[in-house]
């Protein structure tokens, strides 16, 4: 199985940019169940 990673540090940088006031969003090229994972993995989704 090929699994998308996520950087240890992306979900402090995620909430750091919130923080500020800014949105956020992911653009992917991965299918619709596979980017609403990793947004849920980064508490977005």
């Amino acid at each position: 199985m090929v699994a998308d990673t996520i950087k240890p540090t992306s979900k402090s940088v995620i909430d750091t940019l919130h923080a500020m006031g800014l949105k956020t969003a992911m653009i992917s090229g991965d299918n619709q169940s596979t980017a609403r994972a990793i947004a849920a993995q980064l508490g977005d989704g």
